[in-house]
């Protein structure tokens, strides 16, 4: 069970490789919309450990990646006209601009953009809604922003496919499987799968016997550690300074 004593409510949680729960957000007493504070757990373990502070407000309407890159880097997207990418190793913040070509339409904003991990890369999803269109993209050379790549553009009108973020590459990196939102022939609109061909630039939403029509769906990896531990602790805020760690809430 994962110790909950953190010294606010309203924050984002992510589990990473290694075990590790990261959690950011803002003392409730202190709120200050300018920047959020980082916790870290292992899973398993009984206690929070502080390992300081970034320059962004991590809490209301952040479309944070669950997917780090790297199994160390995660990303997320917010009002403004970059991607933000917090390094948990080095505890260090960075910026990525976005292709340029997205700015071209006034309507498009930060809502039509999510960010995760594809691969080996980090993607941008844009969702073009005066164009009626999907177009992901993908940095192939990280931070740079000459580097985005837009691997297909995916008409709406033509697939009654509505959004679409990459999830896995399959079939030896021969197509990619997608989640998003759109209609069988015949069918409501739902919550869909989505396999698209990269070699014949083929779309194809999967008919799945029985997939509910509401739906979240996320790329997992097996794990033998157990989660049992059936007891709460207090956190613990360390300077960032200290080198010492408590056993168990190490990175």
């Amino acid at each position: 069970m994962i110790p909950k004593c953190l010294p606010f409510q309203e924050h984002s949680e992510l589990k990473l490789p290694g075990n590790i729960v990261l959690t950011l957000g803002n003392d409730n007493d202190r709120y200050d919309t300018s920047s959020s504070e980082v916790w870290v757990c292992r899973l398993g373990s009984e206690s929070w450990e502080s390992i300081g502070n970034i320059p962004y407000d991590t809490n209301y309407s952040t479309a944070i990646c669950e997917k780090p890159l790297n199994g160390r880097i995660i990303h997320w997207t917010k009002e403004t006209e970059v991607i933000v990418s917090f390094d948990i190793v080095e505890v260090r913040t960075k910026e990525i601009h976005i292709p340029d070509s997205c700015y071209l339409d006034d309507e498009l904003n930060w809502l039509d953009m999510e960010v995760g991990v594809l691969g080996e890369d980090l993607y941008l999803s844009v969702n073009d809604r005066s164009n009626s269109k999907i177009d992901p993209w993908l940095i192939k050379d990280y931070g740079v922003k000459d580097s985005w790549t837009k691997i297909f553009s995916i008409s709406k009108d033509e697939t009654n496919i509505y959004s679409l973020v990459p999830m896995h590459y399959v079939n030896k990196n021969r197509e990619i499987l997608l989640y998003g939102y759109g209609r069988l022939e015949g069918e409501l609109s739902k919550d869909v799968l989505v396999s698209y061909d990269l070699k014949y630039g083929r779309p194809k939403i999967l008919d799945i016997p029985c997939m509910p029509k509401y739906l979240s769906a996320t790329t997992c990896v097996g794990s033998l550690i157990s989660l049992n531990s059936g007891k709460f602790a207090k956190a613990e805020k360390r300077p960032m300074g200290d080198t010492k760690r408590k056993r168990g809430a190490t990175l």
